[in-house]
């Protein structure tokens, strides 16, 4: 499968990277193209889009927020026939290639009346959405759209599995023992004596403090996203 990342620069273009650098680690996916990594300098960049994007299998149209373009004439960039975004969906739409819009950090689908009427036809297409807080997910979910198949789960290395829980269990730990931290100033505000004499010595204290450092360590555990 051949893939090819449609987005514009000033809306989307460092997720664009992200994205891009995601789906080459897809086994089923053959090449990725996105623009800043497939013309070199010198080649005309529409030619090269244009005969990239007709061999492509997916276009993955990518929507922020000002995915439309400023308005530079009245009107959002979106109109002028020159522009390079309406002019990769125009030709994914008039070439029946298979368009997958993404809609990006919580943007919106624009309406049809407020596009060309070349590229009308694309809000109909169900969109998918991406956000950069759910990265991990939005991203399966939508490698399980494009290869049709719905078990699909990225691996993912387990070093970053490791670094990224042992961090969670670490700022967990910090966390338990902020509120052990917080139970002695409450104890001492309302009994007027020190937190050892209240749970009876200082072995005790000590267990009540390992106690909740080890509880908020094992709390990403316990909350782990499926």
């Amino acid at each position: 499968m051949n893939v090819f990342i449609s987005y514009r620069r000033s809306d989307s273009q460092d997720l664009a990277g992200r994205i891009a650098d995601h789906l080459e680690t897809v086994d089923e996916i053959d090449r990725v193209f996105i623009d800043v990594r497939g013309i070199a300098r010198g080649e005309e960049f529409e030619a090269i889009t244009d005969a990239i994007l007709v061999r492509s299998d997916v276009c993955m149209v990518l929507i922020g927020s000002n995915w439309q373009g400023p308005r530079d004439s009245g009107k959002p960039r979106i109109f002028d026939d020159a522009d390079f975004v309406r002019g990769e969906v125009r030709l994914a739409l008039n070439k029946d290639i298979r368009l997958l819009p993404v809609l990006v950090n919580g943007a919106t689908m624009p309406a049809a009346d407020s596009l060309p009427d070349d590229i009308a036809r694309l809000p109909k297409i169900n969109a998918a959405p991406l956000d950069h807080v759910s990265f991990d997910q939005d991203i399966d979910a939508l490698v399980s759209t494009m290869i049709r198949d719905p078990d699909y789960r990225r691996a993912r290395p387990f070093w970053r599995r490791a670094i990224r829980t042992g961090l969670r269990s670490l700022l967990g730990a910090v966390i338990g023992l902020a509120g052990f931290l917080l139970i002695a100033l409450l104890s001492r505000a309302y009994t007027d004596q020190a937190l050892d004499k209240t749970a009876g010595n200082l072995a005790g204290l000590l267990a009540l403090g390992t106690i909740c450092a080890v509880a908020g360590a094992f709390y990403p555990w316990w909350r782990r996203r499926k």
